[in-house]
């Protein structure tokens, strides 16, 4: 079996690096490699408009079973093509990645078609970020840390 990238996986690659070789200037240029674990909130606002930037292009969700939102479809290795180019072009940091990659394939699978329309055209526009809160044991919302006894009265 061969898993090498095939022909219609390096003509997505020219055209995901063409696409950003134009459009990582200007203001996005100072974003980036800004933004990555340990330096989330830099360059905040660079990167949300980065973000609208992405969603113009349609490159926010390609990995959804459907494209009607706004996003362009890309097969599995597509998507790792997009992730190698992504990180060859030094783009900045994500900031709209836990609405795309965690609640988009969500709604997807499980939401209904109005919660679909209301919240992943947005998020594939790159205007809606979506976050995941954790908190540790014994704190705060953690349910594994909840205690109950019982007192007979």
């Amino acid at each position: 079996m061969d898993f090498g990238f095939g022909p219609e996986d390096e003509a997505f690659r020219a055209e995901a690096r063409g696409w950003l070789a134009e459009h990582l200037t200007d203001g996005h240029a100072r974003a980036r490699g800004r933004g990555g674990p340990g330096s989330e909130h830099e360059g905040a606002a660079e990167r949300r408009a980065w973000e609208r930037e992405l969603g113009r292009g349609g490159w926010i969700g390609i990995g959804w079973d459907s494209d009607a939102y706004g996003n362009r479809r890309a097969t599995l290795t597509q998507q790792v093509v997009w992730a190698e180019e992504y990180a060859r072009a030094r783009a900045p940091g994500r900031c709209g990645h836990i609405g795309e990659k965690l609640l988009a394939p969500t709604l997807l699978a499980y939401g209904s078609q109005e919660q679909r329309d209301e919240f992943l055209p947005p998020i594939a526009r790159g205007e809606a970020l979506w976050c995941q809160g954790y908190s540790e044991p014994g704190a705060g919302s953690d349910l594994a840390g909840v205690r109950t006894r019982a007192v007979r009265d």
